[in-house]
């Protein structure tokens, strides 16, 4: 209390000081100042200006680029020092001044209202040096209850309040306010009422910049209780900066049907698009300083995509997630934006890497990295996007994410170890159990991997598979075959001995089975898959990706499938073979050594239970055993975990 008594203190001898200096100069001086001011507080305010240049790239991100942007940003604070410093000279104020610097268009409209007998609300927003509405309207002979917040701070407070009814506006607070607006009203008075800003739940929501966008129901609750007209008014800021515009617009149009809440929904969406109209028209002079959207219920996500169908599928699966979360916290987020990643070169990528390590808040607006290091398509589509989250996989574009983040003001996930930077970096990182993570709150270890197949993706694709191929008699084998990746090369051999395994156990074992391979298959394998599965009817369905590859074919096969057979290549294909299947078998080739991280993944999900590992040699009998295998296996389950983490950045 003392601290917050002494700031008080200083605040109001320091606007005194500043309000008698001002006084003295003249205009154009102290415009000079405010915009002085303004650029010292662009550059040592970062926090409102990351909230202003977000929003900004929000809303504005198609029309300009990220050096316009920042341009608009400097702008903002300028025009706000600006208007603080005029209002700092309210004192000498008079009328000639207002007649010289401020003009007003539509006071018919204004008179029109007040003949009716009924008072008017004017709303209006912060826009221009918005605090010369009712200055000077009082002045003219419009005098106004101006509803106002309190500040945290008494003296200044009062100070201000002094200022603003000089020309004999009173200022109303909350408290016994909607008495007194009413009586105001009813004596034909004129209300002014600023509603541009967040009114959290309790406010009703309208489309504004595309978004849900919560507003203050007050001033359309007044009229449709007094029958007062609500007149939107907004001021703006000449070219030259000394001469002021306010624009009193047609009134609102306010249904009165009997459903209250509608109406006056219907009344605030007519403001928040002229509101918004304005805004378009003139960018720099609103106040994007404040966290507008705070309570809207929608989120966007962006997934970058480095064209590894696997680090995708990932993304995915913990943007699907997110959604989920978000869905429980009340918020949404309709749809994952997908954003492809394109490196010119291999090189620009690691220069990419390594300017990462310098991002930080300064760099929003900048990309200039990025612009260097990314195809001018992929730059382009990235800049002109807005994110509150952005999502990652794999390392080449966990750089990308970082940066990307940085200039939406966005919570950045990554997903895998990122190396370059490091995970301490992002708001939170999943990374698996084998890269040995440390132990820290933003930090999830997983024992497999994060995939997109949800329950009711699979029963769907299940009953749709299902409708394809008919009905299947009795016990059902899934072999999804992938391809050779760095350290796993499979031999014609191995390959031999999986087929003859699986067509003579399913003539003895008396089941029917189901195949797809992937875009990662060779040619020669597919081939032998044909020349061996074509015509056996044990063998339902046959997909050969490389050739056609029918949407939905893997979750459906993982849906009706008893034992699914999957290759060891890929710890994203076993990861959602083992969350979804009831037994999985591992297929490993015969030269299989145990050496990498992968392997570490694979036997530490052999020993919990979840997966039987195999190779050429013992798979047709283990094959046989794990069918013969009574009861469910052990599913795998990182999702808790995931959506755990996610909860805690929201």
């Amino acid at each position: 209390m003392k601290t917050n008594s002494f700031s008080d203190s200083i605040l109001y001898r320091s606007a005194k000081i500043l309000s008698g200096i001002f006084s003295i100069l003249p205009l154009p001086a102290v415009l000079w100042i405010g915009r002085r001011v303004g650029d010292l507080a662009f550059w040592f305010y970062p926090r409102r200006g990351e909230v202003a240049y977000a929003n900004l790239k929000a809303c504005l991100g198609e029309r300009f680029g990220p050096s316009e942007l920042l341009r608009v940003k400097r702008r903002i604070f300028q025009n706000l020092m600006q208007t603080a410093a005029e209002i700092l000279r309210f004192p000498k104020v008079n009328r000639a001044y207002l007649d010289r610097y401020v003009t007003f268009q539509g006071l018919d409209r204004l008179e029109a209202a007040l003949k009716k007998g009924k008072g008017l609300v004017a709303l209006t927003a912060h826009l221009g040096n918005w605090e010369l509405q009712s200055f000077a309207g009082a002045a003219r002979g419009y005098p106004s209850h101006v509803l106002a917040r309190e500040q945290g701070f008494p003296k200044a407070n009062g100070l201000l309040n002094r200022y603003r009814e000089l020309t004999g506006c009173r200022v109303i607070h909350k408290g016994f306010m909607t008495r007194e607006i009413l009586r105001h009203l009813r004596s034909n008075g004129i209300v002014g009422m600023l509603i541009d800003q967040d009114a959290g739940k309790n406010g009703l929501f309208v489309n504004f910049f595309g978004r849900p966008t919560s507003f203050a129901k007050g001033a359309i609750a007044f009229s449709l209780k007094t029958g007062c007209e609500v007149i939107p008014c907004f001021a703006r800021r000449e070219a030259d900066q000394a001469h002021h515009v306010i624009e009193i617009t047609e009134p609102l149009r306010i249904p009165r049907t009997g459903n209250e809440e509608e109406d006056i929904r219907e009344g605030l969406q007519q403001f928040a698009y002229r509101l918004e109209t304005f805004i378009r028209n003139y960018p720099d002079q609103w106040l994007w300083l404040h966290k507008r959207w705070k309570s809207s219920p929608t989120r966007q996500i962006a997934i970058l995509n480095d064209g590894k169908a696997g680090h995708l599928n990932q993304s995915l699966g913990v943007g699907l997630a997110l959604q989920k979360v978000l869905k429980e916290e009340g918020k949404e987020a309709k749809q994952l934006s997908q954003l492809d990643i394109h490196f010119k070169s291999r090189w620009h990528r690691l220069w990419a890497a390594a300017l990462s390590l310098q991002a930080n808040r300064r760099c929003q607006g900048c990309l200039k990295c990025l612009k260097f290091a990314l195809t001018p398509s992929s730059f382009e589509r990235l800049v002109r996007g807005r994110a509150d989250f952005v999502i990652s996989a794999g390392s080449a574009v966990a750089p990308v994410n970082r940066i990307l983040s940085l200039d939406n003001a966005a919570k950045s996930v990554v997903v895998m170890d990122p190396v370059l930077p490091s995970a301490s970096r992002f708001d939170l990182a999943i990374i698996p159990e084998h890269d040995h993570p440390s132990s820290t709150p933003h930090i999830v270890t997983t024992a497999g991997a994060p995939h997109p197949l949800t329950e009711e993706r699979v029963a769907f694709e299940t009953s749709r598979l299902s409708g394809k191929i008919g009905k299947i008699k009795g016990r059902v084998l899934g072999l999804l075959f992938g391809g050779e990746t760095a350290g796993v090369r499979w031999s014609r051999e191995d390959i031999l001995a999986m087929v003859e395994g699986i067509t003579e156990e399913a003539k003895k074992g008396n089941f029917e089975f189901l195949v797809s391979t992937s875009r990662r298959t060779s040619k020669e394998t597919e081939a032998l898959f044909e020349s061996s599965w074509k015509e056996e009817p044990r063998c339902k369905l046959l997909v050969l990706a490389n050739r056609e590859n029918p949407e939905g074919v893997v979750p459906g096969i993982l849906g009706l499938s008893d034992l699914v057979v999957v290759t060891g290549e890929s710890v994203s294909m076993i990861s959602e073979a083992s969350s979804i299947a009831e037994r999985v078998l591992v297929f490993l080739p015969g030269d299989w050594k145990k050496d990498s991280k992968r392997d570490e993944t694979l036997l530490r999900l052999s020993k919990s239970g979840q997966v039987v590992l195999t190779g050429p040699a013992q798979f047709r009998e283990l094959l046989r055993k794990t069918f013969q295998t009574k009861g469910r296996g052990l599913k795998l389950n990182d999702s808790l975990r995931i959506e755990k983490g996610l909860k805690k950045i929201l």
